[in-house]
């Protein structure tokens, strides 16, 4: 139903020439999959895109054959001793940039894909609430809108309590509990209607 976004950078790497090479090609997903490697590309400093480009972009063995496009989405990388070698330094400090790009681009990956998420659960028509890997069950309200004595969770999922987004009351617990939404399960679930 919803696109997600992997926060594994060599994932998008080794795709950034077909993206490229196929920018009038892609399908929808690879569309998708570009917009998100070519947004967190761009946060990152000269040197490291530099640095990546260097070892993802010009290797000039292909992989991963699309029917599709009738060619190779991807590219084999640059061996890191290659290219300490034509940077004339010794191939620790080499591995240790590369590294640090990398991560920089997993950090820059998981913050869009936070943000995709967050802005997800904002906008679904139904929800479950969630604490760590457990889902409010039941609760009662009593006078003046307080939950009273207990809330109860659950670890089924298929078992939360399901609010509407017209629910206030569901909003109300989200913020109150600082619980977070999270799409119901697809099978039965009990549906909060009041409004």
């Amino acid at each position: 139903m919803t696109f997600r976004v992997s926060i594994r950078p060599k994932y998008y790497l080794t795709l950034w020439a077909g993206f490229m090479e196929y920018r009038n090609e892609l399908t929808e997903r690879e569309k998708n999959l570009a917009k998100v490697f070519f947004k967190t590309l761009a946060a990152l400093d000269k040197e490291d895109v530099s640095l990546l480009a260097e070892k993802y972009l010009k290797g000039e063995h292909k992989t991963q054959y699309v029917p599709e496009h009738d060619g190779y989405m991807g590219r084999l990388p640059i061996t890191d001793s290659i290219l300490a070698d034509r940077r004339g330094i010794n191939i620790k400090e080499y591995r240790e940039a590369r590294i640090r790009a990398e991560n920089r681009l997993r950090m820059e990956l998981k913050q869009y894909a936070d943000e995709i998420e967050a802005s997800v659960r904002q906008e679904l028509p139904s929800y479950v609430l969630r604490m760590n890997s457990l889902y409010l069950k039941r609760y009662e309200i009593g006078m003046f809108d307080q939950v009273k004595e207990e809330i109860i969770f659950t670890q089924d999922k298929s078992q939360a309590k399901v609010f509407t987004n017209e629910s206030e009351e569901g909003r109300g617990l989200a913020i109150g509990f600082n619980l977070t939404k999270e799409e119901p399960e697809t099978s039965s679930f009990y549906l909060d209607v009041r409004v």
